[in-house]
């Protein structure tokens, strides 16, 4: 249930990371992989209920990375001007990307969860394209009905 939340996680982070062509998940010491990961780290302890382990186990790590990293990324959101713009892009990227989304996980993937949701956008647009169609046809047949419905 929580892996569906962080795989989502992932699915927004990485959208971000691509900007930048980085893979997060490669194992380097490279200062950019270290923010981006720390910043992944960041974002699962705060929008999920996660143990560290399963964060880290996400992204082929231990706990202890996790408690460094977030420890580290704390040190560096004080000073760091660059980090601290990532940092609010990266939280609003992620708030908008997780509008709508419901607290419920019963899915059984990322994919059925967006195959549903594409599903409720479709049935919505097509309520809404007759709804456009109804009106248009009232308006071109009867122009003074429709002044008195609204």
């Amino acid at each position: 249930m929580s892996l569906l939340k962080i795989q989502i996680y992932l699915n927004l982070f990485f959208k971000f990371v691509f900007i930048f062509k980085i893979n997060i998940k490669r194992n380097t010491r490279k200062r950019e992989y270290i923010e981006a990961r720390a910043f992944y780290y960041k974002f699962c302890r705060m929008y999920t209920k996660d143990s560290l382990n399963i964060i880290g186990v996400s992204m082929g790590r231990d706990h202890a990375c996790v408690i460094n990293a977030l420890d580290r990324l704390d040190g560096w959101l004080t000073y760091d001007k660059r980090l601290i713009a990532y940092y609010s892009e990266l939280d609003r990227l992620i708030k908008e990307g997780l509008k709508g989304i419901d607290e419920d996980y019963t899915y059984a993937s990322i994919e059925k969860l967006y195959e549903t949701r594409y599903t409720e956008v479709s049935k919505k647009y097509e309520e809404l394209l007759n709804r456009y169609n109804f009106l248009s046809l009232i308006h071109i047949s009867e122009p003074t009905r429709l002044l008195s419905i609204s």
